[in-house]
This record gives structure tokens, C-alpha cells and sequence, in this order.
């Protein structure tokens, strides 16, 4: 099958939210004209939100990495991810198998682990939860491994909202 590509991984992230009731936007610039000098272009791969107060309005950032050397380059900046743990109450990296280590995880972060469908994988009620899944076409399966801490998170900032309905119009537009 080969390797596991980081839209792929990203197609199952949001296939399985919106699943669970999350509004979920991809590659979301963290404020309107995302190649100011304020935030140096910087994106969330995966925004969620469940807009239910039953659910706590729970937010989910997701940073999708596809390869070890990707994985090592973030941990040199952590000051990159600021922004999707300012906007969010947990934040997971979603990684094939291997390309994270546990042991190497930021307590802050949570790992989803994805793997090809028809790798025997074993799960555990511990690995349940909103990204636990497959994909429609049955490729890839996907393992919460480590649960990301519960955190408060900021308001979200009229860029950041701004940017969000600019991915929402342009989405729905392409759709009609």
C-alpha cells in the first residue's frame, strides 16, 4: 500500500469529527491574510469544534505529520503550535505508526495513530473516542494511542473567526 500520505490521514481526521456532530475546517490560517509577519503564515492542518454545549463546545486542533524527519522538525519549534493550543481544548498529532514516539510526546499533545486497514491492529476500550475509526474506503484505520489533556482555551480572535468563515465560504462555494 505504501506510504500513508498526510491528506489522507487528514481526509480520515475529518471524516471521523464530522462523524461524531464537529464542524471541522482544514488548513486554517490562524488570522485572516495568513502570510503576515504577526503569525508568519501559520496554519492548523485540522480545526474542530462540537457546537453543542451538551459537549462542552469542545475544540480540537490537529497537526498531521507523514514522516520522522517532519515529526523531529516540530519538536525543534514548539513556539509553532502556540496557536492551535491557544484555540483549542486538546491538541493531537496524527502520525503513522513509527513516526511518533510516545516517549517523545509533548505532555501538552495527544497521539492518533494511523495505520493501513488491513494491518491487524488490536484496540482497546482506552482507544475509542471521536478519532477512532476508518476511512469509507476502508484503507487506513486510526487509534487514539495517547489521550490529549483537557485544557481551557482562549476566545477565539476575529482573525482567527475571519479566517475560519473565509474557509467556510470558499468551501461552500466550490460545492454549489
Amino acid at each position: 500500500m505504501g506510504t500513508i500520505t498526510t491528506d489522507a490521514m487528514t481526509k480520515l481526521m475529518v471524516s471521523l469529527l464530522e462523524a461524531h456532530g464537529y464542524v471541522v475546517a482544514t488548513e486554517v490560517c490562524v488570522m485572516t491574510g495568513g502570510n503576515t509577519r504577526n503569525n508568519g503564515g501559520q496554519r492548523i492542518d485540522v480545526w474542530a469544534i462540537h457546537p453543542y454545549p451538551s459537549k462542552k463546545m469542545l475544540t480540537i486542533a490537529i497537526e498531521v505529520k507523514a514522516s520522522r524527519s517532519d515529526w523531529l522538525n516540530e519538536l525543534k519549534k514548539p513556539r509553532k503550535r502556540n496557536y492551535a493550543m491557544m484555540y483549542s481544548n486538546e491538541f493531537y498529532v496524527v502520525a503513522p505508526a513509527g513516526v511518533v514516539l510516545v516517549d517523545e510526546l509533548p505532555r501538552e499533545m495527544g497521539l492518533v495513530t494511523v495505520y493501513p486497514y488491513a494491518e491487524h491492529v488490536r484496540f482497546s476500550r482506552d482507544t475509542w473516542g471521536d478519532l477512532w475509526g476508518w476511512d469509507a474506503e476502508r484503507q487506513y484505520t486510526s487509534c487514539m494511542t495517547v489521550k490529549a489533556p483537557y485544557r481551557d482555551s482562549f476566545p477565539p480572535s476575529w482573525p482567527f473567526v475571519a479566517s475560519l468563515l473565509r474557509k467556510y465560504t470558499n468551501g461552500r462555494e466550490r460545492s454549489e
